[in-house]
């Protein structure tokens, strides 16, 4: 008969990074340490992605790269765009300055 134990995640996580911190130091890999230079800028867009949304997209662009941001994450909670106006968005987002994160996520 196979026996299956609960391990709590509060044991479970602990001994499982312990674990990993020792094979990558027996492997000879060592951790480096964060490069981040500039901030990190956020924005949440929860309508419908129209004109007047999209021109709030790009001035938040355009801050992150006026302030050499490391990135700039936009999280998307909306109901629906107008297709040419994410498609020029989309073109614009694409040859930004600043690397761009956009997630979906629920309202």
């Amino acid at each position: 008969m196979i026996r299956i134990a609960y391990i709590p995640r509060r044991v479970m996580l602990p001994a499982l990074f312990g674990f990993l911190a020792i094979v990558s130091l027996l492997a000879g890999v060592t951790p480096t340490a964060a490069q981040a230079t500039g901030p990190i800028y956020q924005i949440t867009i929860d309508n419908i992605l129209t004109r007047y949304t999209a021109d709030y997209v790009r001035r938040a662009v355009r801050e992150a790269e006026a302030a050499e941001a490391e990135v700039l994450i936009i999280q998307l909670s909306n109901q629906g765009a107008v297709l040419r106006v994410a498609r020029d968005l989309a073109a614009d987002l694409a040859v930004a300055e600043v690397p761009v994160v956009a997630y979906v996520a629920p309202a």
